[in-house]
């Protein structure tokens, strides 16, 4: 087909590539790498992508206009305008989440309408800003359509000529120069880490993707504990040795390398004063699986299996005539946690306080409220033994909250976390992690009261405390925001400290380096039964045990999915992997190896050889042979 005169409108189809170019090339260039190599390696892939994509829609948009009637031109310019949405969507997804925004699209759809909602809720932004933020969806589709028009006008008066067969081998020498591009640069350019890079074009692949090595499985997960097994042993459960009053503070994003004097001065000296450890970790990177693994012991692959009946360990607690009381500024509609803890209809807790901030209140004011019905219930309950106290509070959860004063305990702060303007620049990223000082400041002095509070009690030293959060929170360290983005240091290193009573007889053993969140509930038990109970159970294991479990494993946020991104940390470095199976992780025969670092998550270099012999022990105990 010769040139002839097309109604092809190049000034829309320049704006757009122009458009995108800039979205995934600043978004590279946020990308903190000191190696230009790499960076020049994909930029040139992201601007010879952006070409492609919009080469290839301008063409059907030609073909379109000139072959079908002109009712479909508002169609497919309106597709593309939402096109060119996504790809502004996914770079705050990309940035905070770590995630494509199809991807996203494709967690969203498996969710139901409740979840749906808690996530929004979760977000931290009005229902309000939701509402305007899809209206404003659904208005620009309608202005790129407008635009095209008032754009066409120009172009009919200066009209574009080409060739269909020019133009298509046009994009078939694009693919072929980055085809060779890749080829002949690839395995140079391509950093140890190149998620991060990956995330940042537009397809989200290099031609020539990376093949990760994989590593054979001798078995699968194993199934859990039926039902009926639990109910067996629970029948069998002993009479308890003591019965100490408990209190677990389980605290919303807090970081153990933010709990330093000046941030935290009563969680610092809680630490130094008790049972602490080098490294302790959480259980995932996002809440509903913390939460899960702590009141379970059992690894987060294992959510979607917990029936409504509750934690088992609370199970054997209520058992041996223990009360719980639950007091909660946090929510638990989510993925029902409610019932996932505390099984169907709060059978397990005596009393359960829930203080909501939906709008009514901020998160500040409900923790407040929580450590404030706590302390009058230990007023009350002065001389009882067998109680144990869940406290979940919530102020340091983003975009994190506190009591305003006159004077702030650390400046300079966002008045405001604007999530889109953070996606785009780091320039105010000391102001939102002021506010996250700020907020764990306040917590800390909320403890510091209950602390006190216990001091003044008959039974103070016997009571057991443990405060743990439930992940960390990421300020761009790792490339990203917050949290549920990245197995990285700064979301799964939290704290997790213990202080025994005075009467325990359980020595710790002095070479324990390594602890999670498994662990909580099985040394629980350990020190009211002065056993270990039921250790074929659980996946955690006491921290009284003098030969313990020398590894532990962290999965990554899969909403409502099994996670399917773990890594095991063997007390030195780490082993990032995915299971083959993504969809369905308890069939899955073998793993994707996404990488080995250290603690401080620098890549480290590995083979096959090397993974058996610094993580095979590990490997063997997660995956039973079938």
């Amino acid at each position: 087909m010769g040139k002839q005169n097309n109604s092809l409108n190049y000034i829309y189809f320049a704006v757009l590539f122009l458009c995108l170019s800039f979205l995934h090339v600043y978004q590279i260039f946020l990308i903190d790498d000191r190696a230009y190599l790499h960076r020049t390696f994909y930029i040139i892939y992201a601007i010879g992508q952006c070409f492609l994509e919009v080469g290839v829609l301008a063409l059907v948009g030609n073909f379109l206009v000139t072959r079908y009637p002109r009712s479909l031109n508002p169609v497919f310019i309106g597709c593309t305008v939402v096109l060119f949405i996504i790809h502004i969507l996914d770079f705050p997804v990309v940035r905070m989440m770590n995630v494509s925004v199809w991807y996203w699209i494709d967690l969203i759809s498996s969710e139901s309408f409740e979840n749906f909602v808690e996530m929004l809720y979760a977000s931290n932004i009005s229902i309000k800003i939701w509402v305007i933020a899809a209206l404003v969806a659904l208005i620009l589709p309608i202005l790129g359509i407008v635009f095209f028009r008032l754009t066409d006008g120009i172009v009919k008066k200066r009209p574009l000529n080409f060739s269909y067969t020019t133009t298509a081998l046009s994009l078939m020498a694009i693919v072929l120069f980055l085809s060779m591009f890749d080829f002949k640069t690839g395995q140079l350019a391509a950093p140890a880490n190149e998620s991060r890079y990956l995330n940042a074009l537009p397809w989200k692949t290099t031609l020539f993707s990376h093949n990760y090595l994989i590593l054979p499985l001798k078995g699968t997960l194993p199934p859990l504990p039926p039902q009926e097994e639990l109910a067996q042993k629970l029948a069998t459960t002993g009479h308890p040795l003591h019965r100490p009053n408990i209190f677990l503070f389980v605290i919303e994003s807090l970081r153990e390398d933010y709990i330093i004097p000046e941030n935290a001065p009563a969680f610092s000296k809680f630490k130094h004063d008790n049972v602490a450890f080098p490294i302790s970790l959480s259980s995932a990177n996002c809440t509903q699986d913390s939460w899960f693994s702590i009141f379970h012991s059992h690894y987060p692959f294992y959510r979607n299996f917990s029936g409504k009946t509750g934690s088992f360990p609370l199970q054997v607690l209520k058992k041996a005539g223990y009360q719980v009381h639950v007091y909660s500024s946090a929510r638990f509609n989510y993925y029902h946690m409610d019932e996932v803890l505390f099984g169907k209809e709060h059978a397990l807790a005596d009393t359960f306080h829930l203080f909501a901030h939906d709008g009514i209140q901020e998160s500040h004011e409900s923790d407040g409220n929580c450590i404030a019905r706590l302390m009058d219930d230990m007023h009350r309950l002065r001389g009882e033994d067998g109680h144990i106290f869940l406290i979940f509070l919530d102020a340091t959860h983003f975009d994190y909250s506190w009591p305003r004063r006159d004077v702030l305990q650390f400046t300079p702060i966002v008045e405001q976390v604007d999530y889109f303007k953070v996606a785009f620049s780091q320039e105010n990223i000391e102001g939102i992690k002021n506010r996250y000082r700020n907020a764990i400041f306040y917590l800390d002095t909320l403890f510091g009261q209950f602390h006190k509070k216990l001091e003044t009690m008959a039974d103070e030293d016997r009571s057991v405390v443990v405060l743990t959060g439930d992940h960390g929170e990421s300020f761009f360290e790792d490339g990203h925001i917050f949290h549920a983005s990245n197995l990285s240091k700064v979301q799964t290193h939290v704290p997790i400290y213990y202080r025994l009573g005075k009467e325990s007889f359980l020595p710790i053993p002095a070479q324990t380096q390594l602890t999670s969140h498994l662990d909580i509930f099985p040394t629980i038990l350990n020190y009211v039964f002065g056993v270990d109970l039921f250790p074929e159970l659980f996946d955690g294991e006491s921290i009284f045990q003098e030969k313990k479990r020398p590894f532990a494993v962290a999965a990554r946020y899969n909403a409502s999915r099994a996670p399917f991104e773990f890594f095991i940390h063997n007390g030195k470095d780490k082993l990032v992997a995915r299971f083959s199976n993504q969809r369905d992780i308890f069939k899955s025969r073998a793993l994707q190896i996404l990488g080995k670092r250290n603690d401080q998550d620098e890549p480290q270099s590995y083979d096959i050889s090397l993974l058996e012999a610094e993580f095979g022990t590990a490997i063997n105990a997660l995956f039973s042979k079938k």
